[in-house]
């Protein structure tokens, strides 16, 4: 058996709550510091760059 093999539904269902469970024991929370601000500037730079990546893909 593969880790993606199933049995039914049932099976696909109790191995995720399984995996939930698991997970939820060895989770912690973590401080975000990637702001709006940060978002915007990526943004921005990527719109920058777009007509040069644009130029460069084949026309056909």
């Amino acid at each position: 058996m593969t880790p993606n093999d199933f049995y039914d539904l049932a099976d696909v269902q109790n191995r995720l709550i399984a995996f939930q469970d698991l997970y939820n024991l060895a989770a912690r929370p973590f401080n975000w510091k990637y702001t709006k601000n940060d978002l915007n500037a990526l943004l921005a730079r990527i719109t920058a760059h777009k007509p040069a990546v644009l130029a460069q893909l084949p026309t056909n």
